[in-house]
């Protein structure tokens, strides 16, 4: 299914990491990186400028396209383990927004250490973006 499980947790397979590494095609890219969001912290905040280049506009490839991609391919790539849930031990919710996105990340503290179950992000609607900062 495209990860690896282990004891330790759950992580992209290395095989389709190093497709990522070399990849060339934005709108395919795309579609295998947001397959793997939940390892990556902020996903849709990084990946937004090329999720505006897969909409029925005009493809123009902008150096904030090509920086979105380069961090994005470098966050692929460096993913922290997964780890499961303790259903013993309290979870830790953190969210964000920015102008372009929300995000969320939940923990736990784990042998003293914070460590990530799963991120959560998604790119803000055009009406979504007028909400005020709270809303969002």
């Amino acid at each position: 299914m495209g990860h690896l499980v282990s004891a330790d947790g759950i992580e992209p397979q290395p095989d389709k990491l190093d497709t990522i590494r070399n990849w060339r095609d934005v709108r395919a890219f795309y579609g295998l990186a947001s397959y793997y969001r939940r390892f990556v912290k902020d996903f849709a905040a990084i990946a937004e400028p090329l999720s505006r280049l897969t909409q029925n506009k005009p493809f123009v490839w902008t150096q904030e396209a090509q920086d979105s991609f380069d961090k994005l391919k470098s966050a692929l790539c460096t993913t922290e383990t997964l780890v499961y849930p303790h259903p013993e031990l309290p979870c830790i919710l953190d969210t964000d927004a920015s102008d372009v996105a929300v995000g969320g990340v939940l923990s736990q503290v784990i042998d003293g250490v914070e460590r990530p179950i799963a991120f959560f992000s998604k790119v803000l609607g055009s009406t979504q973006k007028n909400y005020c900062t709270t809303r969002r």
